[in-house]
């Protein structure tokens, strides 16, 4: 919205900061996450099976303030979608008027597939003032964890979700591949992936309790080791087999430098 046609009362209204909270582990909120944490009046959460984790990773910095549970829905049906969407910028806009700062905490980062922009949109497009808090995303720390090398020189990388028709040709895809909440998914992800020559990490829970790393040289052999019970923060990562690592090329260079 322009200067000159937005409402001159929100210039005075309160702020709505995103704030990522990273994958889980506490630790790994930025330390301008905890002050914007701190310094906001209320605090809301994306009610979507993330909540429970995300009051868990902010608990020691919100201590006693009040809270909103925004409920966001994962139907099919993109109507019923953004209705939940719409209700949860209004509730968040009559706290707004108040003159209250909002912090609407998102796991990982709040540019990374997350609930936040649904609202931030509504709400900057009306004249509000936002601000996006960056957090660490999920799959960075699930590479970190399993000492994984995500991409190196002009390698690409491709970060996709499980759902819908993103993985449609994923085998043609060069690089590094990257598949987000894989758990429900990950046998007929595995049996997709078994054509591939690529190496295959599975990482579930990273930074949480029962934080589990698997390993293999291809895709279907993780397939025995896949859980019965599908875990919704469940990361796929498929490295070529054919990558050359830094370190190797680091060992040539220096061997052709001595000669």
């Amino acid at each position: 919205m322009n200067e000159s046609t937005q409402d001159p009362t929100i210039q005075s209204k309160g702020k709505l900061y995103g704030i990522g909270a990273g994958p889980g582990d506490p630790e790994l909120l930025t330390l301008k996450a905890v002050r914007i944490l701190k310094e906001c009046d209320v605090i809301a959460f994306p009610n979507t099976g993330e909540e429970e984790t995300a009051r868990r990773i902010v608990e020691a910095y919100i201590q006693s303030k009040p809270t909103l549970s925004c409920h966001f829905s994962m139907s099919r049906e993109l109507s019923e979608r953004l209705a939940c969407r719409g209700r949860a910028a209004r509730d968040i806009e009559i706290l707004l008027k108040k003159g209250c700062s909002v912090g609407f905490v998102t796991l990982g980062d709040p540019t990374v597939y997350s609930t936040y922009l649904y609202v931030e949109e509504r709400l900057r497009s009306k004249g509000y003032d936002t601000e996006i808090v960056s957090g660490i995303p999920s799959f960075v720390a699930a590479a970190a964890a399993a000492k994984v090398s995500l991409c190196e020189g002009q390698e690409p990388l491709h970060i996709l979700p499980a759902q819908g028709n993103a993985l449609e040709g994923m085998e043609e895809l060069k690089g590094t591949l990257v598949i987000m909440k894989a758990g429900r998914n990950l046998k007929r992800l595995l049996t997709k992936a078994s054509s591939m020559e690529s190496e295959a990490t599975l990482i579930r829970r990273v930074g949480m309790q029962g934080e589990a790393i698997q390993k293999a040289d291809r895709a279907q052999d993780l397939l025995p080791l896949a859980p019965e019970t599908p875990d919704y923060f469940s990361i796929l990562m498929l490295r070529p087999t054919n990558h050359v690592p830094s370190s190797a090329l680091s060992q040539k260079g220096a061997k052709e430098d001595s000669l």
